[in-house]
């Protein structure tokens, strides 16, 4: 591999991981888990419900991780399991009277400042940023799954999530 090559992958992983640190951080600041977080994130960025296995699904976390962080998320009367319409024994994980609120003064005015960021870029960049970080992610898979079978990305989700 060349140089320049390392180099430029070695910087991109330092900023998944300063990014990745950021909201480590803030959730720290905020007296609650990165998991925690992510899971009233996205209770708190729709209004749709959400079953365990789904956040599980849509934030890459292990079955167990998403429970632990959801019975915490319960015992502090943040969210609360409903049965899903339809669903047999399945529940919806919901935000309660006390999640709103702390989602209201914690979790909003990260996803505002987020928006905000976000919005520094101008339309087009923000189409290509979206653009190449698919592509790149889209093409680890790819060589993964080609070049490393016992690596692949279905393997390694296989053993760790739900």
């Amino acid at each position: 591999m060349s140089k320049n090559i390392e180099e430029q992958l070695a910087a991109l992983n330092r900023l998944y991981k300063e990014q990745d640190d950021l909201y480590r951080t803030y959730a720290v600041k905020k007296g609650i888990s990165v998991t925690e977080f992510w899971i009233l994130y996205a209770l708190c960025s729709s209004d749709d419900p959400h079953s365990q296995q789904e956040l599980c699904d849509t934030w890459f976390y292990p079955k167990q991780t998403i429970n632990s962080a959801i019975n915490k998320l319960t015992r502090n009367d943040y969210v609360a399991l409903k049965p899903a319409a339809g669903a047999g024994n399945r529940k919806n994980v919901q935000l309660t009277k006390a999640g709103k609120a702390f989602c209201q003064s914690h979790i909003e005015p990260l996803i505002n400042a987020e928006e905000a960021a976000f919005l520094r870029f101008g339309e087009e960049e923000r189409n290509t940023y979206l653009s190449l970080f698919q592509k790149q992610i889209a093409y680890l898979k790819d060589e993964i799954e080609t070049n490393n079978k016992e690596l692949s990305s279905e393997n390694l989700r296989s053993q760790s999530q739900c």
